[in-house]
């Protein structure tokens, strides 16, 4: 499993939950930081808690593949008892996609050496399953 790395971390972990909260604000939701189970956020519409989001960036800007990885090491905050929905951001802010967790947490697993790991287990979740999404619309 990959070690937490405290420099990509401080690099991308406030920034991309802004993004998102700012999007879901957008939409009329509230939303909060949530660190009680290590998801990223919590959202609320109207007066109830409607789901947990996870965030992560990417060092690409828009998904130009078929499918997108999400280490398998995330499954702990992708099952939880409310909703949650995985948020994948391009590097640059202005594009995410989000799916539901039951989409990551169903698809296959594949080993994937990468530029952190010479071997690591990724959901291999397609694209297809995935929102885009314009994260500077402010518009309904």
């Amino acid at each position: 499993m990959k070690p937490f790395d405290p420099q990509l971390y401080a690099e991308n972990d406030e920034r991309g939950r802004t993004a998102v909260k700012n999007w879901l604000v957008n939409r009329g939701c509230r939303v909060e930081d949530f660190f009680q189970y290590d998801v990223d956020l919590i959202v609320k519409k109207g007066n109830r808690w409607i789901c947990f989001v996870e965030v992560e960036v990417r060092s690409w800007d828009e998904c130009r593949y078929s499918t997108i990885h999400i280490a398998k090491r995330k499954e702990k905050l992708l099952d939880n008892a409310m909703p949650t929905f995985m948020f994948v951001c391009g590097g640059s802010l202005r594009v995410g996609y989000f799916c539901p967790s039951r989409a990551v947490l169903t698809s296959p697993v594949v080993n994937v050496p990468n530029k952190h790991m010479a071997q690591e287990l990724f959901y291999d979740v397609p694209i297809s399953r995935f929102t885009k999404i314009d994260l500077l619309n402010k518009s309904y």
